[in-house]
């Protein structure tokens, strides 16, 4: 049960990290090369509905992630690459099982990232701190609500679901995340 636990809130980390947009909302555009820079990752306020099931368990459990600290910053280079540095310590508060912080070192994440419309299309590679040197890829899109030269937020919404070690993971996401520089 306790490893079931410890996967739960891994799986609320990846799922706040790869968050997937279903929204077809590309109607609206940004100007593109506002994104072009290092942005300071402030502060993240997510809700996760998680559905976990695997080792003779299923686990259902709804929480809510929000930034602690950060250091983390994000770089956008104008060729369509980025790369990540430093961490963040979020908190996860899951119903029925609790408060945990969990601190995500994002050194060394890199990837690519184009824009369509108001959507941000990142993918890549980064390393957790769940104690693994697992690597998780990253396939997000997400919409972009604000693009200025000093502030960027980004949606995170929809349903995403994945296999770690032979436990299957399912979530409904709907939360924002705010840079700025």
């Amino acid at each position: 049960m306790k490893k079931v636990l410890s996967l739960l809130f891994a799986s609320t980390l990846l799922l706040v990290s790869c968050g997937d947009d279903d929204s077809d909302n590309n109607s609206g555009s940004v100007d593109t090369s506002l994104i072009v820079g290092t942005w300071n990752f402030d502060d993240m306020d997510v809700d996760v509905d998680t559905s976990v099931t695997g080792m003779g368990q299923d686990i259902t459990t709804s929480s809510n992630t929000t930034i602690v600290s950060s250091t983390t910053t994000v770089t956008f280079n104008e060729d369509g690459t980025y790369t990540t540095d430093g961490e963040y310590t979020m908190e996860i508060n899951a119903t029925g099982l609790g408060v945990q912080t969990q601190t995500v070192d994002m050194t060394g994440g890199s990837g690519n990232y184009v824009i369509n419309g108001n959507e941000i299309i990142v993918t890549g590679q980064f390393v957790p701190s769940l104690g693994s040197t697992t690597l998780v890829d990253l396939d997000v899109t997400t919409t972009i609500t604000t693009l200025t030269a000093n502030d960027f937020v980004i949606e995170i919404e929809g349903d995403n679901s994945f296999d770690f070690q032979g436990i299957t993971t399912e979530a409904q996401v709907d939360g924002v995340q705010v840079l700025s520089r």
